[in-house]
């Protein structure tokens, strides 16, 4: 069988095993054991202890599609094909796609089986697009990451993650740089705009992509603050040192200026107060894996983020109370980047899964779970690993080709697969 290990993405530098439902770390390390276990049964084709070892893994990460993906298979080489297809269907369900046909283990299914399932899966893997291109970026080795709109300039900003800089683009789509060479940035992830204060927060982390790379930077970050109509660098705020390694990932903004600010590496979430001279510790919580998208819902009272290999978080602001929101059966809030909170629901840029895409979440009455989903944008022929966004207006922004998978970790390029950099508008 084609064992899946993992979703080949960049993002996975920063995505380590995790437990789901506030797992401990003892269980947490079960859980990386049972599937080491099994994928050992599994070469060694004792396929019953795979069969044991995986269910075990599964059920400690429910909704985790490749750990499905696997008891599924194991299933079927045990002899026990209506469990085998009923995850298969919750695959199909959760809009994912495998190719199952390919998969000798799926064999005992039986080909006439095997060819209706074929069908409902490669549903999945048909282009779902409604969005259009808003504007091209003529420099093929930038490597964007975030984004962010300035209403009042009606400026976007794109921020480089190979080149540690940012750039403006214009309502005619001409780009020019923004940032300086010596403002001391290192790749650029999440940006955010403060229209009212006139200013531009952008996170910077030491990525082995980035040009500058110092193997004695590793692990450092930090976020900038710059006059939007000015480009000045007002001040600049460093995750602590000696505090293990950061990677400072997305950010929002408050009502009344403050930004919160996730840590992809370090289990943080961070805050700057507004006119704060301090970066703050927000939340820790060893809960948290690999935190990535951050947003408010319209109270600016309750703030959603996202965690790369758990899921999603409910987090009241005031108490600093969390809670993991559940996903219901065929749902998987697996491999979120990007997460806007829009007119009650989630707006998430899901590169985790595959096919990557871009997807809207309904939350219950009480905010406690996603009931349904509908994919917004898929299989679009401009996607090349999309990552952020932004809402301008009902209309999200997004990054459709950050091309991370075209730059290894010592900066070099695949060259000749290099195209200009894209950002689509999706009308919600």
């Amino acid at each position: 069988m084609k064992i899946v290990r993992f979703f080949i993405i960049a993002y996975c530098l920063f995505a380590l095993y995790t437990c789901i439902d506030g797992q401990s770390p003892a269980d947490l390390s079960r859980s990386r054991a049972l599937e080491r276990s099994a994928l050992a049964s599994y070469r060694a084709k004792d396929y019953a202890a795979f069969l044991r070892d995986i269910k075990q893994a599964a059920d400690l990460r429910p909704d985790l599609p490749r750990l499905i993906y696997n008891l599924a298979g194991a299933y079927a080489l045990n002899g026990n094909p209506d469990e085998s297809v009923a995850l298969i269907d919750r695959l199909i369900a959760m809009g994912v796609f495998f190719d199952f046909e390919r998969d000798d283990d799926f064999a005992s299914l039986g080909a006439s089986r095997l060819m209706e399932i074929g069908k409902r899966a490669r549903a999945n893997n048909v282009a779902t697009n409604s969005s259009t291109r808003a504007f091209t970026l003529p420099d093929r080795e930038m490597i964007p990451e975030g984004i962010a709109y300035d209403p009042v300039s009606r400026r976007f900003f794109v921020g480089s993650i190979h080149q540690g800089r940012i750039v403006s683009v214009d309502q005619n789509g001409r780009s020019v740089d923004f940032s300086a060479p010596n403002d001391g940035l290192w790749s650029v992830s999440g940006m955010a705009v403060d229209a009212d204060r006139r200013i531009l927060w952008a996170t910077t982390s030491s990525f082995p992509q980035f040009a500058g790379y110092k193997p004695s930077e590793k692990g450092r970050a930090g976020i900038f603050k710059y006059d939007l109509n000015t480009g000045k660098l007002l001040d600049k705020f460093f995750a602590p040192a000696g505090d293990g390694e950061h990677a400072l990932g997305d950010l929002t903004l408050g009502r009344s200026g403050r930004v919160y600010i996730t840590d992809s590496i370090s289990p943080v979430i961070y805050t700057i107060a507004p006119n704060g001279k301090v970066l703050e510790t927000f939340i820790r919580d060893e809960t948290f894996s690999s935190l990535n998208g951050i947003t408010f819902d319209t109270s600016g009272k309750t703030l959603y983020v996202s965690d790369y290999t758990n899921g999603v978080y409910r987090i009241d602001v005031l108490s600093k109370k969390f809670v993991q929101i559940k996903p219901s059966k065929n749902v998987t809030l697996i491999g979120i980047d990007g997460l806007y909170f829009f007119r009650g629901d989630l707006i998430a840029t899901q590169n985790g899964v595959s096919p990557q895409r871009v997807v809207r979440f309904s939350l219950n009455p009480t905010k406690t779970e996603i009931t349904a989903f509908r994919t917004l944008e898929a299989n679009h022929p401009d996607f090349l690993e999309p990552t952020l966004g932004v809402i301008v207006k009902g209309d999200l922004f997004f990054v459709a080709n950050s091309q991370w998978p075209l730059i290894d970790e010592k900066g070099v390029f695949a060259t000749d697969k290099l195209r200009e950099p894209i950002v689509l508008k999706l009308k919600l």
